[in-house]
């Protein structure tokens, strides 16, 4: 009896994880699945749907999709500066900065070491109809790197120069940033400019060291106000032998439309210059902006990194800082898995919504080295291995001691997602364990800035991690798992880590709906006696929240070609 009470049991667990949850809209025609270089989707304000695909030597190709969902075009771009020049290891220059709609066109930000080995960003502004290159133009450089300043940074731990692009959620106005961390004259290392929807410049300036009391600035995040003003918030350093202030202050400046200079005010912030990450976001209900920032623990004995909330009523206000409090997820996680060790997760996204309530997404991340704890390098982070659970935590760094000399390996863990009012209060909190190993673990409050950029496509790691959207009704957090991992979360057990892919497949995760641990539901029709499951590249995924529309990449397997179809869905 009580066998067949468990197999009854087990048959409604999987009736439960096949429901799909996603109503089908359209699937476009099959093509080869893009293997390597950068890929993102665009769904824009006319209906269109634009896949682009930017390679590093073969140029960009685009498909393009009308309002009914039929493909309509295929391009291929060919730019002028040829092959896409890249450099390998952590903060190397090269990629995809930004891909936006911007008044009707798709408009790429690519960055690259041009043929004299020169930081270069590029703007190409692509016609949101025909495909058809409308402009390619060099738009910002950064001072030629050295080999004494890759000395500097690795054991000097000065920035690496780089290029920002940040674009008005609200407006087609956008603003870049040029981190020129190794220019002689410390009031020329940080260049904001910011322009309009038809490209043309509202202002730039130089970001100044406040009477020149900081020998470094770091660069950190900065948000767009429409065609008013931008926002920046970068930490003043010092250094022993240059003297002032040792532990690092956070500026914050603001750049009005048609000015010369910022105005600038340093925010209480204690050991600012131990922040590793930040993210600024302007929250319009309440006119105040939230930044939200990772720091490594307070001594030597301490390597948890930590997430801290900052809220600015504005500028040359008072700011108020806390410690994110993940209390409430450990309670979760260890409920449900008798766990002793902590949730140590770092903040990945902010969601701010239209009510001024907001949303922040944490994921755990894990390194091992060997057979042994110890420090280990990533090529984002720093990560701290405990010897008895396994646990890490991670913040930046720059030096390697592996165990042993053995190369570590990265895990993306569990995800804790925690709702907050308007007001700052919490008001849910939810736990999805899950676990993935990848090649390197992405840095801090990355996922933030990757649904603005293209995603990286290499080995298959593009299709680990997770996506989170906000539904016009509800919250989903999307990935691809195997099914089993559902039997092992009811049972108490750790998950199954994915490493192959062969068996996985599409899942989301309801947020919201009265369960602190939501359960799988298949993204796709249940497919249950097909050999091979369908998987999405849900990192490259575009959520149009007017229409409730989303638009994914699925990855369908044929014979033995991989074909992937684009698969317009809407929640249900």
């Amino acid at each position: 009896m009580k066998k067949n009470l468990l197999t009854l049991l087990s048959v409604l667990l999987i009736s439960t994880a096949s429901f799909a949850q996603f109503k089908v809209l359209a699937t476009g025609n099959g093509f080869e699945e893009p293997e390597d270089g950068y890929a993102k989707i665009i769904q824009e304000k006319s209906g269109y749907t634009f896949f682009l695909h930017v390679t590093i030597k073969e140029g960009i190709n685009v498909r393009i999709y009308d309002k009914n969902h039929q493909q309509v075009a295929e391009k291929h771009i060919t730019p002028d500066y040829g092959k896409l020049r890249v450099g390998k290891g952590k903060g190397a220059m090269g990629g995809v900065q930004g891909i936006y709609e911007i008044n009707k066109n798709i408009v790429l930000f690519l960055s690259e070491y041009d043929d004299g080995g020169i930081p270069t960003l590029y703007r190409m502004i692509i016609d949101g109809v025909t495909g058809n290159l409308l402009e390619e133009k060099t738009i910002g450089t950064l001072n030629k790197l050295r080999f004494v300043d890759g000395y500097a940074s690795v054991f000097g731990k000065v920035p690496t120069p780089a290029f920002y692009v940040r674009k008005d959620p609200e407006s087609d106005n956008y603003a870049v940033a040029l981190f020129n961390s190794f220019a002689s004259d410390r009031n020329e290392r940080i260049e904001l400019v910011h322009y309009n929807k038809d490209h043309q410049e509202i202002s730039r300036a130089f970001y100044q060291s406040p009477d020149n009391d900081y020998k470094y600035l770091n660069f950190m995040d900065l948000c767009v106000r429409g065609d008013k003003e931008i926002v920046a918030v970068v930490v003043g350093m010092n250094t022993r032998s240059s003297g002032g202030d040792l532990n690092g202050t956070l500026l914050m400046g603001s750049l009005k439309a048609g000015a010369k200079s910022f105005d600038l005010q340093r925010i209480v912030y204690p050991d600012a210059g131990k922040i590793a990450e930040s993210m600024i976001r302007y929250n319009k209900t309440k006119d105040e902006y939230i930044l939200i920032s990772v720091k490594p623990g307070k001594d030597k004995t301490d390597k948890n990194a930590r997430g801290y909330r900052t809220v600015i009523k504005s500028v040359g206000a008072e700011a108020t800082t806390t410690m994110i409090n993940s209390g409430p997820i450990n309670r979760i996680a260890n409920k449900h898995y008798d766990k002793k060790d902590q949730f140590l997760a770092i903040p990945q996204i902010l969601y701010l919504n239209d009510d001024g309530s907001y949303t922040i997404v944490f994921e755990e991340n894990r390194a091992v080295a060997g057979t042994s704890g110890g420090m280990v390098y990533s090529s984002n982070a720093i990560t701290t291995v405990s010897n008895t659970t396994g646990r890490m935590s991670s913040s930046p760094g720059f030096t390697y001691s592996g165990a042993g000399g053995s190369a570590p390996s990265f895990y993306l863990e569990d995800i804790g997602i925690i709702e907050y009012n308007a007001d700052g209060t919490e008001k849910g909190t939810y736990y999805i364990p899950k676990s993935q190993k990848v090649r390197e673990i992405p840095r801090a409050i990355y996922y933030s800035f990757r649904d603005e950029t293209g995603i990286k496509l290499i080995d298959g790691n593009q299709f680990k991690s997770f996506y989170f959207f906000n539904g016009k009704d509800k919250r989903y957090v999307l990935m691809n798992d195997i099914a089993k991992n559902q039997d092992k979360v009811d049972d108490g057990k750790k998950v199954t880590t994915i490493q192959g892919l062969d068996e996985c497949e599409a899942y989301s995760f309801e947020i919201g709906n009265g369960e602190n641990m939501p359960k799988r539901k298949l993204v796709f029709e249940d497919k249950e006696h097909k050999k091979e499951k369908d998987m999405a590249l849900f990192a490259i995924s575009d959520f149009d929240r007017e229409n409730n529309v989303l638009v994914t990449m699925k990855l369908e397997h044929v014979k033995r070609d991989k074909e992937v179809k684009l698969v317009w869905l809407q929640p249900e």
